[in-house]
């Protein structure tokens, strides 16, 4: 039954609070096969990988009601393994270095720098994936 749950389409969270970004991620990522799912914040977030438990989870770093810095943290941290082993691309405007290392320490899988290139966001996907 693994051979089944590896076929079905893998669900990604989307986490930004321009809705401009979550609308053409998500529609981009369905147009690839994936199951897209939306948070506004970070809480709205948090609540959505806890219910929902994506297969990867891409965050902006600067949301309201908690960073994304805050929900990787709460992730990794959390008391399920297998949430805290959740594959996280964090994406920032802010493309310079102590974003990307804050990213890092917080336990991300991969940084992403806006505005988005959408083949390089597929390519760290399948590879998280």
């Amino acid at each position: 039954m693994g051979e089944d749950k590896s076929s079905a389409a893998k669900t990604i969270l989307v986490a930004d609070d321009d809705p401009a970004i979550t609308t053409s991620l998500t529609s981009y990522l369905k147009s690839l096969g994936y199951h897209a799912l939306a948070a506004s914040d970070g809480e709205e977030a948090m609540k959505i990988i806890e219910e929902s438990r994506p297969d990867l989870v891409i965050l902006d770093i600067a949301m309201p009601k908690a960073s994304g810095i805050v929900v990787m943290h709460r992730v990794r941290a959390h008391a399920d393994l297998s949430l805290r082993e959740t594959p996280v691309i964090m994406l920032t405007a802010k493309s310079d270095a102590r974003h990307e290392a804050y990213s890092e320490e917080a336990g991300a899988s991969a940084f992403v720098a806006k505005p988005v290139a959408l083949t390089e966001l597929a390519d760290k996907i399948r590879e998280l994936l």
